[in-house]
């Protein structure tokens, strides 16, 4: 597959993400998030993570395909309240089983910080939990956007973006927000070319600089 050559639309599939597509998922997240926490947490729990995204109406979760094959993936949360209270009620036992698994067979991993990323993860959900149930902003998060190296340059993750956008406005969200890599190692140009914008930067607990940008989904309906 050649980067520098546009695919026809009728080779370019954007499908739902199954059960089936997994173990492609997990392996395209190591390898383009390998600092993430949750990915060294295993493969286990990274598999449950994912699943999270195939229940319900209140997340979207879609793979690209591309000449027959699998090139990238897409996860974001459509409804943050709606989408917490489903993985809490479905997958919060098995999540923290394989995080119980993780550290076990990890005794070097500070769990110290993987307690803090959680607990950032949790305060931001309920944070936007509370916009969605008292009539405030709706807001929707774009999780995880990931195109494979050799398919880069086609257009495929910007796609996945702006069909993410339209499902969030069609969800009732009013800002569709993402958090990536600050500098060359993050997406922020492609946000920043799409429209979005920048709206803060902060370091993660272990070390890392990210920007924040929110997109105004109410302006481009």
């Amino acid at each position: 597959m050649s980067a520098s050559t546009a695919l026809p639309a009728s080779q370019v599939l954007i499908r739902r993400m199954g059960l089936a597509d997994l173990e492609f998922v997990v392996d395209e997240h190591l390898a383009h998030f390998p600092d993430n926490v949750f990915g060294q947490m295993g493969r286990r729990f990274l598999t449950e993570y994912y699943r999270t995204f195939l229940d319900g109406p209140h997340a979207e979760a879609v793979v690209t395909v591309a000449e027959g094959s699998r090139v990238g993936y897409l996860v974001g949360i459509l409804d943050v309240r709606e989408h917490r209270r489903l993985v809490r009620k479905f997958h919060s036992r098995r999540l923290a089983w394989h995080a119980t698994a993780a550290l076990a067979r990890r005794p070097r991993m500070a769990a110290g910080l993987v307690r803090r990323r959680i607990s950032v993860r949790l305060t931001a959900l309920r944070s936007r939990a509370g916009a969605n149930g008292n009539g405030s902003e709706a807001i929707a998060v774009l999780s995880h956007v990931a195109v494979r190296a050799e398919a880069r340059g086609l257009g495929l993750g910007t796609s996945m973006i702006l069909q993410f956008v339209e499902r969030a406005q069609n969800s009732g969200a009013q800002t569709v927000s993402v958090a990536t890599r600050a500098g060359t190692a993050g997406a922020g140009e492609l946000y920043r070319q799409l429209g979005w914008k920048l709206t803060r930067e902060r370091d993660t607990f272990d070390g890392r600089r990210i920007e924040l940008y929110d997109l105004d989904v109410t302006a481009v309906r």
